[in-house]
């Protein structure tokens, strides 16, 4: 949780990435221009993810 922290997120957030983190999930974090996110996005859900 600390790493997640550190990169900015709020503690109570972090601790809810960190719960499911230990499910098994996957955090996946994605950084770029605002177009390079709504890309990023369509992606991911034309993905199912």
């Amino acid at each position: 949780m600390q790493a997640l922290t550190q990169l900015g997120i709020p503690e109570a957030q972090a601790g809810v990435y960190s719960d499911r983190l230990l499910q098994g999930n996957y955090l996946i974090m994605v950084e770029g221009t605002s177009d390079q996110l709504q890309n990023a996005e369509q992606v991911f859900c034309h993905q199912g993810i």
